[in-house]
């Protein structure tokens, strides 16, 4: 079977003006990542953080 692709009908919300693009530097505490689907995760105590895209089918 050929699986359909799903269009989202939900619009997809603008940028901030500050935002943060993919694979950058982010602060967890806000939501900076430029991208709708990204989000900034952290990692070595919450030290290091970078804005990834955690979910591949959005």
């Amino acid at each position: 079977k050929k699986a359909e692709l799903r269009v989202s009908s939900k619009p997809r919300p603008p940028a901030a003006a500050n935002c943060v693009p993919t694979f950058k530097t982010c602060k967890p505490h806000l939501n900076s990542c430029c991208h709708y689907c990204a989000s900034c995760k952290c990692r070595i105590f919450q030290l290091i953080c970078q804005c990834l895209m955690l979910n591949p089918k959005c």
